[in-house]
């Protein structure tokens, strides 16, 4: 798998925010989750304010947030890079963490299951001596898939 590393630091996500659970059924969450942004024209209406990149250009993140009854319990995002201006309409915003992120595009396989591609670079990059450090980061500069345009980012050890 080809894939680059990169420095980042720390940056905040503005949009809405889920958390997930096993006993919530997270996958299908996340899927009503889309389906909602999508459909209400989020990626436009919270970039047209909030957004730090050009229109368009949207995330989704998750954050781990283990809890005694789930250790696998996580923070889900859907949102832009956050400019900084006043949240006058009450999203969500999450910081990411800074570090080393291993960086890869999304093939055009998986661009209905991210979350599959995020299996294998998890797979993938233990092979290659990396520890994960449990923040998956999808970045879509696109709302539909085009080559290059759409990355896997997971922050590493």
């Amino acid at each position: 798998m080809k894939y680059r590393i990169e420095t980042k630091e720390p940056f905040q996500v503005i949009g809405r925010t889920r958390n997930m659970t096993e006993a919530n059924e997270f996958w299908h969450d996340i899927g009503d989750m889309w389906n909602q942004w999508n459909s209400a024209c989020m990626t436009q209406k919270v970039g047209e304010k909030y957004s730090k990149e050009p229109l368009g250009y949207h995330f989704d993140v998750s954050l781990p947030t283990p809890i005694a009854s789930d250790p696998k319990a996580f923070t889900y995002t859907i949102g832009c890079m956050y400019n900084g201006a006043k949240n006058e309409d009450n999203y969500d915003i999450v910081t990411m963490p800074g570090g080393k992120y291993a960086i890869f595009d999304i093939p055009e396989q998986y661009k209905d299951d991210v979350g599959e591609f995020m299996g294998k670079i998890i797979e993938y990059l233990q092979t290659e001596g990396y520890e994960r450090a449990g923040v998956d980061v999808e970045y879509f500069k696109t709302v539909e898939w085009e080559e290059g345009k759409w990355e896997a980012w997971e922050l590493i050890k």
